[in-house]
């Protein structure tokens, strides 16, 4: 099935069912020599596990974790770590009643149509508990970024990965910026878009990182006070920018020393 494996040098695949015997992830890439536990997935599936708001199932899942292979000793042996969450509170005879019926706002009608057979037990993997695997290999991977920060200096590109280090004393924060007609111009180049559709796109993935940024941070994404250092492009050029970056780190690490 596509979609169940992301990531090229970090790699996950997700397994398993929502009410099957449980769901699980297996994870590739990760060095050996992480400090690595139970403790540490639980804390990010803990924020995760249904009924918790009116809005979730009312499904009653504790959602703990169990590592099956590559870790040893509490620490990570270089080899696929393997994680699951085993079911409990599955119920698949409640869906006997309406197995030959799609329904509304799942992916029952688009899963049976694109592979040609369906597991009608809740969505089966189409279910939005297949996340509980993604967030797993998420824990591994915030994990294997602050061993790296302890250890060495490295650039994270990407939305929240200043609220997975916000501990760490030597963290700096920088947000990049430039004006519309540029953004459109920059995407017409990369996608041969129209300026039409290019604007959109660029509207479309704004909120998408504005939404993600606040929930998993409780901050506005574009706020400057939010950066320990914000650039606008459309006043500088890259060659200026990185000069800047570069002589503001030095500083700020000469102060922290």
């Amino acid at each position: 099935m596509a979609g169940s494996s992301f990531g090229t040098l970090f790699r996950m695949t997700t397994w398993g069912e929502t009410h099957g015997k449980g769901v699980g992830v297996v994870v590739d890439g990760c060095p050996a020599g992480l400090s690595l536990c139970e403790e540490d997935i639980q804390k990010y599936l803990n924020r995760r596990k249904p009924g918790q708001s009116k809005y979730t199932t009312k499904r009653k899942e504790d959602d703990q974790v169990e590592i099956l292979s590559g870790v040893f000793e509490g620490k990570t042996t270089g080899t696929p770590i393997s994680m699951a969450v085993f079911n409990k509170d599955q119920h698949s005879k409640d869906y006997s009643a309406i197995k030959d019926v799609y329904r509304p706002g799942h992916a029952d009608y688009t899963f049976d149509k694109k592979y040609g057979f369906r597991d009608y037990r809740g969505g089966g993997r189409s279910s939005g508990r297949e996340t509980t695997a993604r967030v797993a290999a998420g824990a591994v991977a915030a994990k294997v970024l602050k061993e790296l920060a302890a250890n060495e200096s490295f650039i994270c590109i990407g939305r929240a990965a200043d609220y997975i280090l916000k501990d760490n004393p030597n963290l700096i924060t920088i947000f990049i910026c430039a004006p519309m007609d540029k953004c459109i111009k920059r995407e017409m180049e990369l996608l041969s878009f129209d300026a039409k559709k290019a604007e959109q796109h660029i509207i479309t993935t704004d909120k998408y990182r504005a939404g993600f940024y606040k929930y998993h941070t409780g901050r506005e994404w574009k706020n400057p006070e939010n950066y320990d250092l914000c650039l606008n492009t459309g006043k500088f050029d890259y060659e200026t920018c990185v000069d800047i970056i570069e002589n503001y780190i030095k500083t700020r690490l000469a102060g922290n020393n």
